[in-house]
């Protein structure tokens, strides 16, 4: 069974505060012990002018394919998007590896 990293990145809009782009971020972290299937989480603001705009990536490294289906419908993931989604645009990708 493969391992599946899902990544995020995120270019917030114009308006939403460090503080609010920190607490999303936290909120990633949060899922570590809380969403099964989760084996690893990494969250941060990027550094370099390489990414087009985009503040801040996550990514989040899962059990299998299965896992990461599950953690779509987690309340945990459900309770982040809807407020994510109205404050960022977001480019997602995930990959087996």
């Amino acid at each position: 069974m493969s391992k599946v990293e899902h990544m995020v990145w995120a270019r917030f809009h114009e308006g939403v505060s460090e503080a609010e782009k920190e607490s999303f971020l936290q909120a990633v972290r949060d899922f570590d012990g809380s969403v099964p299937g989760i084996l690893d989480i990494k969250a941060g603001k990027n550094f370099t002018d390489h990414s087009d705009g985009y503040t801040h990536g996550w990514t989040i490294t899962f059990e299998c394919r299965e896992a990461l289906v599950a953690y779509g419908s987690h309340p945990s993931h459900l309770k982040l998007a809807d407020p994510l989604l109205k404050a960022a645009e977001l480019v997602k990708m995930d990959i087996e590896f």
